[in-house]
């Protein structure tokens, strides 16, 4: 529960700081990567000690050492190949470092998947609001159309360039999937 909250409360952080100057400050990331560790540590050390009861150990953290280093170094990994692959900033790097620190491997990937399908529905939204959904179904049909005409891609014209290159907060979407994973809100979810 307290690793929980705390994590809550980074990811509202590094939200907002992403919102307002465009940056996920190395503070938030790297405390937070910090906390994670020594409270998944604590809950290792106390736990192989037999100090405190199971009870106890999950208002410390519900990972172990190993599980947070796990999840740290997964979910860390696959953004840093987003990095050098698509050019996700650095501070959305750590950020997911930092969510696999805290939740583990396989709750970190699964909020690393909700922060980038909330990350594609915002952008799909900018760029509807941008362009107008009609105006960009157009534009997508151009480039199709010229495609199919040359069997080639066409490289995006400078203005199409420049409307694709809007900027990505990850910051907010990063906090949305880390209520669902912390909460588990997919089970609210309808299910055919």
């Amino acid at each position: 529960m307290t690793a929980t909250l705390v994590l809550l409360v980074l990811v509202a952080v590094a939200a907002v700081t992403d919102i307002v100057w465009q940056k996920i400050y190395n503070a938030t990331t790297y405390s937070g990567l910090a906390i994670a560790l020594v409270l998944s540590g604590t809950r290792t050390m106390l736990e192989s000690r037999h100090l405190v009861d199971a009870h106890a150990l999950e208002w410390i953290s519900p990972l172990g050492i190993s599980a947070s280093l796990a999840g740290l170094a997964i979910c860390g990994g696959l953004m840093v190949f987003a990095y050098i692959l698509f050019g996700i900033g650095g501070g959305d790097v750590k950020l997911i470092a930092m969510l696999g620190a805290f939740l583990g491997a396989e709750l970190g990937l699964e909020a690393l998947l909700w922060t980038f399908l909330f990350g594609a529905v915002v952008a799909v939204a900018a760029l509807v609001w941008r362009e107008g959904a009609l105006g960009l179904l157009l534009k997508i049909g151009r480039y199709l159309l010229a495609m199919l005409k040359t069997g080639v891609p066409q490289a995006p014209q400078e203005d199409d360039r420049r409307t694709l290159q809007m900027p990505l907060y990850l910051g907010p979407c990063a906090l949305l999937a880390a209520l669902v994973v912390c909460f588990d809100l997919v089970q609210y979810l309808p299910h055919s």
